[in-house]
C-alpha cells in the first residue's frame, strides 16, 4: 500500500480470527485509519438467531481458549473477538462505526460443522491435557467441550448444525 494513496474502502472478511493476537488488528486499523476512508467488515458473530448454531459458537469459544495455550500453533481460531471488541480497536484507532448488521448464513456454509467437529473430536481433549497445565482451565476445557457436544446431539445429527450468524460493519475514517 502506498502511503501517498487513500482509498475508498479496505475489506475485511472474516480474517480476524486468524490473526496471531488482538494487536495485529490495531496495527492493522491503525495503518489503515491513515489510508482508507471506510473499512467494511465481516466476521462471525459469536451470537446466533437459530438454535442449530448454537453448537458453533460454543466450538469457536472452545477452540479460541484451547489457543491461547498453544500460541505457535496454526489453529483456525486463533483470535477471537466479538463485534464489540473489534468495535472498540477500531474506535481506539480513530474510526467511528457507521452502521452494523447481523446476518444469518446459508445452510450450506459448513464453517460450523467443520468447527463442531474438531472440537469434539477425541484428539481435541488429549490436546487440552498436554497443552493446559491448571487444573481448572482444563477443566473449563473439557466443560466447554462437553457442552459443544450436548447442543450438536440435541439437534439430532451434524447435518442439522448451522454456522453462527456474521456481522457486517462499516467503519468511517475520523480524519483523511
Amino acid at each position: 500500500m502506498s502511503a501517498s494513496i487513500v482509498y475508498d474502502a479496505t475489506v475485511l472478511c472474516h480474517c480476524i480470527w486468524y490473526f496471531a493476537s488482538p494487536t495485529v488488528l490495531l496495527e492493522i486499523l491503525h495503518l489503515l485509519s491513515t489510508r482508507s476512508k471506510r473499512v467494511c467488515l465481516a466476521e462471525w458473530s459469536l451470537s446466533t438467531s437459530r438454535p442449530s448454531s448454537v453448537p458453533h459458537v460454543l466450538a469457536a469459544l472452545t477452540s479460541a481458549t484451547l489457543y491461547c495455550h498453544q500460541p505457535d500453533s496454526r489453529r483456525n481460531i486463533r483470535t477471537i473477538l466479538s463485534p464489540q471488541r473489534i468495535i472498540k480497536k477500531a474506535v481506539e484507532a480513530g474510526f467511528a462505526l457507521k452502521v452494523q448488521v447481523l446476518r444469518s448464513v446459508s445452510e450450506n456454509v459448513a464453517d460450523g460443522i467443520w468447527e463442531v467437529r474438531a472440537v469434539t473430536h477425541n484428539s481435541f481433549a488429549q490436546q487440552v491435557e498436554d497443552s493446559v497445565d491448571d487444573a481448572g482451565e482444563r477443566a473449563v476445557l473439557h466443560a466447554l467441550q462437553d457442552a459443544t457436544r450436548a447442543s450438536w446431539v440435541a439437534l439430532g445429527d451434524a447435518v442439522s448444525i448451522s454456522s453462527m450468524d456474521v456481522w457486517c460493519a462499516v467503519l468511517q475514517a475520523a480524519v483523511i
